[in-house]
């Protein structure tokens, strides 16, 4: 009797001893596949703190090429300014010097337009003052062409001003 009492004991305790090793093979699994995560989490943790690090520099970057941009803002709305103040006074010498030119030509052809030469012999008496009216004849006349060629010029001036104007403005605009 004793030994079937002992036998019942000993396949109890094997039996109970086999379920702790399972329990403890499971439970070791279970901490190694914590450990596993812990790790891929700590992995997660620093590939996230190196982009918030990069994104705090490029965010830098940013602000330092806002600062760059408002001060070339700044910097192109004062040459719009200069180059419009510069067109207005391209213009008004323009305008100025069409009309010098409107009066010297109503003046030439109110004194005789192409009789004038005719006139200019008629009313000499000598050559000597021929030849001198037909000196200052000839001064006006290179005069006259040297303010053509000046009033040209202007025109030009004011036209590439005007073009400059508008792709500064252009460029303001795009900024």
């Amino acid at each position: 009797a004793l030994m079937m009492c002992g036998t019942q004991v000993v396949s109890v305790s094997a039996s109970r001893e086999d379920d702790l090793r399972e329990e403890q093979a499971w439970t070791s699994q279970q901490l190694d596949a914590t450990y596993s995560r812990m790790d891929e989490l700590a992995y997660a943790k620093s590939q996230l703190e190196n982009e918030i690090s990069e994104l705090d520099s490029n965010l830098v970057s940013v602000m330092v090429s806002i600062d760059t941009l408002k001060g070339d803002i700044d910097n192109k709305e004062v040459d719009i300014i200069k180059t419009k103040q510069d067109l207005a006074k391209a213009q008004k010498a323009r305008d100025k010097q069409y009309e010098s030119m409107k009066l010297r030509i109503q003046a030439l052809y109110e004194q005789g337009g192409d009789a004038a030469w005719f006139q200019m012999m008629l009313n000499s008496e000598d050559l000597s003052e021929l030849l001198t009216r037909a000196e200052n004849t000839q001064q006006m006349y290179e005069q006259d062409r040297e303010s053509l060629q000046k009033y040209a010029r202007t025109i030009e001036e004011v036209q590439k001003l005007e073009d400059q104007y508008e792709q500064e403005k252009a460029d303001f605009e795009t900024m």
